[in-house]
């Protein structure tokens, strides 16, 4: 082999060689585990995250895509046009729903909001205050939204609780240009699931080790409280929700709150029944077949056997109201009646788990005390 043909073929060897380590060099896309949320997922890509959120309603198509750029680097041109882009970490945050309130709570990083729905609904002082003092601005509700306050506000996005059919006004905020963040945490059907969406939430505030870091203490707490009741030998009978313009609403078998009655050691009738949502039905329907029940759970925003009697005579056939074991999550409402349970509750799911072990079976935790839940006077 003369010398020309051994140069030439050692440069082509020496080209593929930087070549292959040029793609070695290129880190690969990740797609970030979740234990237990179902709705949405986390791509990470070398300059870029990609977050998609999934249709619980049996939709072919994603029901929203985001892409998260830091503020630190160029926008790749991977990323497709037309694309909704969010430069991170957020600073300036508005959002409709106080779920969103709890899980930014949760990151301590309602620091950075700037304008929220009704008020009425905020159960956390120091924020009310900040409304009040017009630090934060009242927005109103997705119906009927201020988008001249919106804009005026120029938020990094808006947190909006997703639905089957997207408000016009919330359509009408991103067309003027602001990305609105959809969550869909509520559909999920188990405490842990919902718990998690608070790794969804941090990875626009750049604060996905600390979400790691939380929700792993969340998901210890809740599994080991459940561990507690591996030697239980009886469950006690629950009744649950409330009659209402003549339809009583109780959890499905397969529901979010009955994943809550099975961990919390529930014997709870309608178990057999495979809905992920709520049951509808007739106040006769309850009483054949739950009448007999230990404990009733959740009869709605009633504070005291007599509010409860009073409000339908028949309730005092049942065994819970006749030996007053009748208990409501509003331990904790202002006197605007905003209430923690549905603030906060769904990133606490150990609590309200605990809250409901207590009642159901009280001498397993001696020491603890009710946190959202309390027994009506």
């Amino acid at each position: 082999m003369n010398n020309t043909l051994r140069l030439s073929i050692m440069s082509l060897l020496f080209l593929i060689s930087c070549s292959q380590e040029g793609i070695k060099k290129t880190p690969p896309k990740k797609q970030t585990t979740l234990k237990y949320a179902n709705y949405f997922s986390i791509h990470k890509h070398a300059n870029y995250k990609k977050i998609v959120i999934h249709s619980p309603w049996g939709s072919a198509t994603d029901y929203a895509t985001y892409y998260l750029v830091s503020k630190k680097v160029k926008i790749s041109t991977e990323i497709p046009q037309n694309s909704t882009i969010i430069r991170t970490p957020i600073n300036n945050i508005a959002i409709l729903a106080t779920p969103h309130l709890g899980l930014l709570k949760k990151l301590n990083a309602q620091k950075y909001i700037t304008g929220i729905g009704e008020a009425q609904y905020i159960y956390d002082n120091n924020i009310k205050t900040a409304v009040a003092q017009n630090k934060i601005k009242e927005l109103g509700a997705a119906y009927s939204l201020n988008i001249e306050l919106l804009l005026s506000l120029k938020p990094d996005l808006l947190f909006a609780t997703g639905s089957q059919t997207i408000n016009d006004n919330l359509k009408q905020a991103s067309d003027f240009g602001i990305p609105i963040v959809y969550t869909i945490d509520w559909m999920e059907q188990t405490p842990l699931a919902r718990a998690e969406w608070l790794k969804f939430v941090a990875c626009f505030t750049e604060q996905e080790i600390l979400a790691d870091s939380l929700f792993n203490e969340i998901e210890d707490r809740y599994l080991s409280t459940v561990e507690k009741l591996k030697n239980i030998k009886k469950k006690p009978s629950v009744l649950v929700g409330q009659e209402w313009k003549g339809v009583w609403n109780t959890p499905g078998g397969n529901s979010y709150f009955s994943k809550f009655l099975k961990d919390a050691g529930a014997d709870y009738y309608w178990f057999s029944d495979n809905s992920t949502g709520s049951l509808a039905l007739s106040f006769e329907e309850v009483f054949d077949k739950q009448s007999t029940a230990t404990l009733w759970l959740n009869p709605g925003q009633i504070n005291t056997m007599e509010q409860l009697i009073g409000s339908d005579e028949r309730l005092t056939h049942f065994n819970a109201v006749q030996n007053k074991q009748v208990y409501g999550y509003f331990k904790q409402v202002n006197n605007d009646g905003a209430n923690a349970y549905w603030e906060n509750g769904g990133v606490n799911p150990h609590l309200i788990l605990s809250d409901l072990i207590k009642i159901l079976h009280p001498e397993l935790l001696p020491e603890y005390e009710l946190y959202y839940y309390r027994k009506l006077e």
